[in-house]
């Protein structure tokens, strides 16, 4: 701040000696600041068809950026702008695009700290956060492994990547879930994978949650999940993965009797974390 107002004054003191000097021009004549904005590369007309503009867009996206200019951190409409565009452009190209592109932007990153935590933390809030409207697993994975690969540019953010790949990765789509042990009201144990019926619909919540107890609210109502539970086709766990009797048991009677309902009076999931569970409710449908 001191640097910033001496420059500006010594800019100051030095025009006021020089229209003491010699007559200015009026202020029209000087040229205004041009704006920054995020600049895209020009593609090459002999590329066609849109996928491959958008491979082609996805490789370079970051070549005519600035990433010494770390002012461009504090303008929404050029660095963030551009991520958050840079993250639409990943979700058209093929994964293996993808991962490269990401690769590639952290690689130009990565020659300003700055600019390089900047990049992990947006695309952290915007790919990861439950609530971010564009969030997507596939990117975020890509994001990660991208920090994981790549020289050790800040350790907390590779620390970070390392932990959140980790996390990310657990019951995906097409993998075998974790089984766990579930702890009834009546203090009988069983196997998720005791489970009856052709599918389970997975809901971990918090008992004082309100969205968890509108969620519960909604689930008794639907007539159409009741069908299916009804002719087991849906077995509906509901789960409270902690350890607190007392709060879970003042909450218990939103939960359906149909349904299984239990908790975690070993505190497994919070030593193990079998499953990433970033806000409540969260549903799997296996």
């Amino acid at each position: 701040m001191n640097k910033l107002f001496y420059f500006s004054f010594a800019l100051l003191f030095l025009a006021t000696v020089v229209s003491c000097g010699k007559k200015q021009g009026s202020s029209s004549d000087a040229l205004p600041t041009p704006k920054k904005r995020f600049i895209l590369p020009e593609v090459p007309a002999m590329l066609m068809s849109d996928s491959d503009k958008q491979v082609f867009l996805a490789l370079h996206y970051f070549d005519k950026f600035n990433f010494k200019d770390t002012t461009q951190i504090h303008l929404p409409d050029v660095a963030e702008a551009g991520l958050v565009n840079f993250i639409a452009l990943l979700q058209k190209v093929p994964g293996q695009v993808r991962d490269s592109a990401t690769v590639l932007a952290f690689q130009k990153a990565s020659v300003v700290s700055r600019m390089y935590v900047y990049f992990w933390k947006t695309l952290d809030r915007y790919l990861d956060d439950p609530n971010s409207p564009i969030r997507n697993e596939d990117s975020y994975i890509s994001v990660c492994q991208s920090i994981v690969k790549l020289p050790k540019v800040d350790e907390v953010v590779t620390s970070n990547a390392t932990f959140k790949l980790r996390q990310a990765l657990k019951n995906r789509t097409g993998m075998l879930a974790a089984n766990f042990q579930i702890t009834l009201e009546s203090g009988k144990r069983m196997k998720m994978s005791d489970l009856k019926g052709k599918y389970t619909l997975l809901f971990f919540y918090e008992p004082d949650c309100h969205t968890c107890i509108q969620a519960k609210a909604f689930m008794r109502q639907s007539g159409y999940l009741n069908s299916l539970i009804m002719n087991s086709i849906v077995t509906v766990l509901a789960f409270y993965p902690q350890d607190d009797k007392q709060v879970w048991l003042q909450r218990l009677p939103d939960c359906a009797p149909c349904w299984v309902n239990g908790y975690d009076p070993e505190g497994y999931f919070t030593e193990k974390q079998p499953y990433d569970l970033r806000a409540f409710p969260t549903f799997y449908l296996l």
